[in-house]
Parts: structure tokens; sequence; C-alpha cells
């Protein structure tokens, strides 16, 4: 099954993350100018605060797959191991039950 759902979670060094959230948007601006990007938010878990978990939906894996090797090419990964307690751990999710949204009116 083609996956369109990846979490990619980084655990940074105390006292970086606040620095990497001030520069997501731009490098967020970016990822929305790549094909087959629909969505990503971002997510600071509420315990550990160096936690950062980014969300993506994308259109297909191989649009996912083009946008990783575009990321891995321009060095990005190599530049985060700098500022990473331990590499970024991502998942791909296939749809396995439907969404529920707020209350029906």
């Amino acid at each position: 099954m083609d996956y369109k759902l990846v979490t990619l979670e980084f655990h940074f060094q105390p006292g970086i993350i606040d620095t990497f959230i001030a520069g997501l948007p731009a490098l967020l601006e970016d990822t929305r100018k790549h094909e087959g990007f629909i969505e990503i938010s971002a997510h600071r878990h509420h315990e550990d605060t160096d936690k950062l978990i980014l969300v993506e939906r994308w259109e297909s894996a191989g649009a996912h797959q083009r946008y990783l090797q575009y990321r891995i090419d321009a060095g990005m990964f190599d530049e985060l191991a700098k500022i990473l307690v331990s590499p970024p751990k991502c998942d791909k999710w296939e749809s396995a039950y439907m969404t529920v949204t707020g209350a029906a009116d």
C-alpha cells in the first residue's frame, strides 16, 4: 500500500530547539513548493520540550521520496546531526481508518 503520511521526530540537544523552531517557517515554506506536498504541521512534546515532531501529508510515497532525497542532497540531515541527540526517526503511515473531525451540526 502507498503511504501518504509521514512523521519525522527530532530530539534536539538542550537549548537548541527554540533556534530551530524560529527558522522553521522558512524551511516549511520551501517544503510547500515541492510537487506532491499537501500539508505539514510541527508539534513540540509537552514534557520533553527538546523533542519536535513533523507530521507531513503527501500525494504519494514517490512524492515524499523525491522530497526526502532533495533534503539529503542539500545536506540538511548532515547539519541536523550536529544539533540532535540521536538521528531523526522517520515513520511512514498508511490509512487505516477514516478521518473524524469536530461535531456535526
